[in-house]
Protein backbone atom coordinates (compact mmCIF):
# COMPACT_ATOMS: atom_id res chain seq x y z
CA UNK A 1 0.00 0.00 0.00
CA UNK A 2 1.37 3.39 -1.01
CA UNK A 3 2.30 5.38 2.09
CA UNK A 4 0.63 8.50 0.65
CA UNK A 5 -2.70 6.63 0.41
CA UNK A 6 -3.78 8.29 -2.81
CA UNK A 7 -7.47 7.55 -3.41
CA UNK A 8 -8.44 6.75 -7.03
CA UNK A 9 -10.68 9.29 -8.68
CA UNK A 10 -13.25 6.52 -9.21
CA UNK A 11 -14.31 6.76 -5.57
CA UNK A 12 -13.96 10.52 -5.07
CA UNK A 13 -17.17 12.14 -6.23
CA UNK A 14 -19.33 15.01 -5.09
CA UNK A 15 -22.53 13.10 -5.79
CA UNK A 16 -22.19 9.34 -5.53
CA UNK A 17 -24.10 6.87 -7.63
CA UNK A 18 -24.93 4.21 -5.09
CA UNK A 19 -25.41 0.83 -6.71
CA UNK A 20 -27.96 -0.63 -4.34
CA UNK A 21 -28.70 1.65 -1.40
CA UNK A 22 -31.57 3.13 0.52
CA UNK A 23 -31.86 6.90 0.18
CA UNK A 24 -34.12 9.21 2.13
CA UNK A 25 -35.23 12.68 1.17
CA UNK A 26 -37.07 15.52 2.82
CA UNK A 27 -38.45 16.70 -0.51
CA UNK A 28 -42.21 16.28 -0.09
CA UNK A 29 -42.67 15.88 -3.80
CA UNK A 30 -40.34 12.90 -3.94
CA UNK A 31 -40.63 9.33 -2.74
CA UNK A 32 -39.19 8.94 0.75
CA UNK A 33 -37.09 5.90 -0.01
CA UNK A 34 -35.37 5.15 -3.27
CA UNK A 35 -32.97 2.38 -4.18
CA UNK A 36 -30.59 1.38 -6.93
CA UNK A 37 -28.50 3.77 -9.00
CA UNK A 38 -29.95 6.92 -7.48
CA UNK A 39 -27.79 10.00 -7.21
CA UNK A 40 -27.27 11.38 -3.73
CA UNK A 41 -26.49 15.07 -4.18
CA UNK A 42 -26.20 16.31 -0.60
CA UNK A 43 -22.83 17.67 0.46
CA UNK A 44 -21.42 15.86 3.46
CA UNK A 45 -19.33 16.80 6.46
CA UNK A 46 -17.92 13.67 8.05
CA UNK A 47 -16.49 13.78 11.57
CA UNK A 48 -12.95 12.53 12.07
CA UNK A 49 -12.58 9.05 13.51
CA UNK A 50 -12.45 9.15 17.29
CA UNK A 51 -11.43 5.99 19.20
CA UNK A 52 -13.29 7.30 22.25
CA UNK A 53 -16.68 7.34 20.54
CA UNK A 54 -16.42 5.30 17.33
CA UNK A 55 -16.78 1.55 16.92
CA UNK A 56 -13.46 0.59 15.33
CA UNK A 57 -12.62 -2.87 14.05
CA UNK A 58 -8.86 -3.08 13.83
CA UNK A 59 -6.06 -0.74 14.79
CA UNK A 60 -7.46 2.54 16.22
CA UNK A 61 -4.20 4.20 15.18
CA UNK A 62 -4.43 3.01 11.57
CA UNK A 63 -3.33 5.17 8.66
CA UNK A 64 -6.60 4.67 6.77
CA UNK A 65 -10.18 4.14 7.90
CA UNK A 66 -13.14 2.75 5.98
CA UNK A 67 -16.17 4.43 7.59
CA UNK A 68 -19.65 3.01 7.09
CA UNK A 69 -22.90 4.65 8.16
CA UNK A 70 -25.24 1.71 8.32
CA UNK A 71 -28.64 0.30 9.19
CA UNK A 72 -29.11 -3.24 10.50
CA UNK A 73 -32.32 -3.71 8.48
CA UNK A 74 -30.90 -2.41 5.22
CA UNK A 75 -30.43 -5.30 2.72
CA UNK A 76 -27.67 -3.43 0.90
CA UNK A 77 -25.86 -2.85 4.21
CA UNK A 78 -26.10 -6.57 4.86
CA UNK A 79 -24.52 -7.25 1.50
CA UNK A 80 -21.79 -4.69 2.09
CA UNK A 81 -21.07 -6.15 5.54
CA UNK A 82 -20.20 -9.39 3.75
CA UNK A 83 -18.00 -7.40 1.37
CA UNK A 84 -16.08 -5.86 4.28
CA UNK A 85 -15.28 -9.33 5.60
CA UNK A 86 -13.06 -9.80 2.54
CA UNK A 87 -11.42 -6.41 3.11
CA UNK A 88 -10.79 -7.27 6.74
CA UNK A 89 -9.20 -10.56 5.71
CA UNK A 90 -6.97 -8.64 3.30
CA UNK A 91 -5.84 -5.74 5.50
CA UNK A 92 -6.47 -6.10 9.23
CA UNK A 93 -3.35 -8.07 10.02
CA UNK A 94 -0.96 -5.37 8.82
CA UNK A 95 -2.65 -2.75 11.01
CA UNK A 96 -2.65 0.09 8.48
CA UNK A 97 -6.38 -0.12 7.67
CA UNK A 98 -9.28 -0.19 10.13
CA UNK A 99 -13.04 -0.26 9.77
CA UNK A 100 -15.50 2.09 11.48
CA UNK A 101 -19.22 1.49 11.99
CA UNK A 102 -21.55 4.41 12.64
CA UNK A 103 -25.24 3.81 13.31
CA UNK A 104 -27.66 5.39 10.85
CA UNK A 105 -30.90 3.43 11.32
CA UNK A 106 -33.72 4.62 9.05
CA UNK A 107 -36.36 4.20 11.73
CA UNK A 108 -38.02 7.62 11.66
CA UNK A 109 -40.91 8.72 9.45
CA UNK A 110 -39.96 10.32 6.15
CA UNK A 111 -42.89 11.73 4.19
CA UNK A 112 -45.24 9.44 6.10
CA UNK A 113 -43.20 6.27 5.70
CA UNK A 114 -40.85 4.48 8.09
CA UNK A 115 -38.25 2.55 6.06
CA UNK A 116 -36.98 0.22 8.82
CA UNK A 117 -39.07 0.37 11.96
CA UNK A 118 -36.99 -2.08 14.02
CA UNK A 119 -33.57 -0.70 13.09
CA UNK A 120 -33.41 1.83 15.92
CA UNK A 121 -33.92 -0.81 18.59
CA UNK A 122 -31.40 -3.09 16.91
CA UNK A 123 -28.84 -0.29 17.00
CA UNK A 124 -29.61 0.35 20.68
CA UNK A 125 -29.12 -3.34 21.41
CA UNK A 126 -25.76 -3.30 19.65
CA UNK A 127 -24.70 -0.31 21.74
CA UNK A 128 -25.57 -2.26 24.89
CA UNK A 129 -23.43 -5.13 23.67
CA UNK A 130 -20.57 -2.70 23.07
CA UNK A 131 -20.84 -1.43 26.65
CA UNK A 132 -20.91 -4.94 28.09
CA UNK A 133 -18.48 -6.72 25.81
CA UNK A 134 -16.39 -4.14 23.95
CA UNK A 135 -15.96 -3.47 20.25
CA UNK A 136 -15.11 -7.04 19.29
CA UNK A 137 -18.44 -8.23 20.70
CA UNK A 138 -20.18 -5.27 19.08
CA UNK A 139 -19.00 -6.32 15.63
CA UNK A 140 -19.76 -9.96 16.36
CA UNK A 141 -23.28 -8.97 17.40
CA UNK A 142 -24.08 -6.88 14.33
CA UNK A 143 -22.83 -9.78 12.23
CA UNK A 144 -25.29 -12.07 14.00
CA UNK A 145 -28.12 -9.56 13.55
CA UNK A 146 -27.44 -9.38 9.82
CA UNK A 147 -27.25 -13.16 9.68
CA UNK A 148 -30.67 -13.60 11.31
CA UNK A 149 -32.46 -10.61 9.77
CA UNK A 150 -34.83 -10.79 6.83
CA UNK A 151 -34.00 -7.12 6.14
CA UNK A 152 -37.66 -6.16 6.03
CA UNK A 153 -37.84 -3.78 8.99
CA UNK A 154 -39.74 -6.28 11.14
CA UNK A 155 -37.01 -7.97 13.13
CA UNK A 156 -38.32 -9.90 16.19
CA UNK A 157 -37.04 -7.50 18.84
CA UNK A 158 -37.90 -9.88 21.67
CA UNK A 159 -35.03 -12.11 20.54
CA UNK A 160 -32.30 -9.47 20.79
CA UNK A 161 -31.39 -10.48 24.35
CA UNK A 162 -31.12 -14.13 23.38
CA UNK A 163 -28.86 -13.19 20.51
CA UNK A 164 -26.65 -11.22 22.89
CA UNK A 165 -26.51 -14.16 25.27
CA UNK A 166 -25.53 -16.48 22.41
CA UNK A 167 -22.28 -14.53 21.93
CA UNK A 168 -21.42 -14.48 25.63
CA UNK A 169 -23.15 -11.31 26.88
CA UNK A 170 -24.90 -11.54 30.24
CA UNK A 171 -28.62 -11.56 29.43
CA UNK A 172 -29.74 -9.79 32.59
CA UNK A 173 -27.17 -7.03 32.19
CA UNK A 174 -28.15 -6.67 28.55
CA UNK A 175 -31.83 -6.28 29.39
CA UNK A 176 -31.07 -3.74 32.10
CA UNK A 177 -29.18 -1.66 29.56
CA UNK A 178 -31.67 -2.18 26.74
CA UNK A 179 -34.74 -1.37 28.83
CA UNK A 180 -33.21 1.73 30.40
CA UNK A 181 -33.74 3.74 27.21
CA UNK A 182 -30.29 5.31 27.45
CA UNK A 183 -29.15 3.71 24.22
CA UNK A 184 -32.33 4.83 22.46
CA UNK A 185 -31.24 8.39 23.21
CA UNK A 186 -27.73 7.64 21.93
CA UNK A 187 -29.06 6.14 18.70
CA UNK A 188 -31.31 9.16 18.25
CA UNK A 189 -28.28 11.43 18.52
CA UNK A 190 -26.38 9.24 16.05
CA UNK A 191 -29.25 9.44 13.57
CA UNK A 192 -29.40 13.22 13.94
CA UNK A 193 -25.64 13.49 13.51
CA UNK A 194 -25.83 11.55 10.23
CA UNK A 195 -28.61 13.78 8.96
CA UNK A 196 -26.70 16.89 10.03
CA UNK A 197 -23.64 15.56 8.18
CA UNK A 198 -25.70 15.57 4.99
CA UNK A 199 -26.25 11.85 4.62
CA UNK A 200 -29.36 10.60 2.90
CA UNK A 201 -29.09 6.82 2.73
CA UNK A 202 -27.42 3.58 3.69
CA UNK A 203 -24.85 2.29 3.34
CA UNK A 204 -22.93 5.57 3.15
CA UNK A 205 -19.23 4.78 2.92
CA UNK A 206 -16.16 6.98 3.22
CA UNK A 207 -12.42 6.54 3.23
CA UNK A 208 -10.60 8.77 5.71
CA UNK A 209 -6.88 9.19 6.23
CA UNK A 210 -5.31 9.45 9.66
CA UNK A 211 -4.98 13.21 9.14
CA UNK A 212 -8.73 13.51 8.53
CA UNK A 213 -8.82 13.87 4.75
CA UNK A 214 -12.08 12.20 3.73
CA UNK A 215 -13.33 10.80 0.43
CA UNK A 216 -16.72 9.44 -0.48
CA UNK A 217 -16.57 5.84 -1.64
CA UNK A 218 -18.61 3.28 -3.50
CA UNK A 219 -19.67 0.41 -1.19
CA UNK A 220 -17.96 -2.21 -3.31
CA UNK A 221 -15.10 -4.58 -2.44
CA UNK A 222 -13.09 -4.16 -5.64
CA UNK A 223 -13.37 -0.37 -5.70
CA UNK A 224 -12.35 -0.04 -2.05
CA UNK A 225 -9.51 -2.52 -2.50
CA UNK A 226 -8.25 -0.46 -5.41
CA UNK A 227 -8.37 2.66 -3.26
CA UNK A 228 -6.48 1.07 -0.39
CA UNK A 229 -3.84 -0.42 -2.66
CA UNK A 230 -3.26 2.80 -4.61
Amino acid sequence: MNEKYIIPISIVIAGILIGGAFLITNNKSAAPVVDNNTQQEESTTIANVNPETDHIFGNPDAELFVIEYSDLECPFCKRFFDETKKLKDDYLAEGNVAFVWRNFPLYKPVNGRIPHASAGKQAAAAECVADLGGNDKFFEYIGEVFETSQSNGRYPLDTLDELAESIGIDKEAFNTCYESGDKDKLVDSQYNAAISAGLGGTPSVFVQTKSGETFKATPDYLVLKGAIDA
